[in-house]
């Protein structure tokens, strides 16, 4: 495990709009990323979406302890906006498989949980599970 920290930033452009980005400062060895998550737009602008962008990526740049700039998104994103200036200002997609341990308490019914007492993983890629 590393050492976790996060904070939101709001990044205002000259047009006016403004993005709220929440960042998760982790290190993994020698490994040092920062997790962008839960990216609230004023307004579903492409060019809104790309200066905020490239606003928080020259402020990133200046800290060089910053390994890696990292986006989490849920696989059934339908921001369509960032997606698509995401890969323009050169993020790329991977395809690592996370997983959840769950454990049922009896207080939160789920059709992915064992009965309660025992203990599962699920994995996020659908129809997978692990024990």
């Amino acid at each position: 495990m590393g050492t976790e920290t996060a904070t939101s930033i709001s990044i205002i452009t000259p047009s006016g709009g403004d993005v709220r980005f929440t960042l998760k400062f982790n290190r993994r060895g020698r490994i040092a990323e920062l997790i962008l998550g839960d990216v609230v737009a004023s307004k579903p602008d492409p060019e809104l979406a790309r200066s905020a962008l490239r606003a928080l990526t020259r402020v990133v740049r200046q800290h060089r302890f910053v390994t890696i700039l990292i986006v989490a998104l849920n696989r059934h994103s339908r921001d369509g906006v960032l997606l698509r200036e995401l890969r323009r200002a050169l993020f790329f997609r991977l395809r690592p498989e996370i997983y959840f341990i769950v454990r049922d308490l009896g207080g939160f019914p789920d059709s992915r949980t064992r009965p309660a007492g025992r203990c599962c993983a699920a994995t996020s890629t659908p129809g997978k599970t692990g024990a």
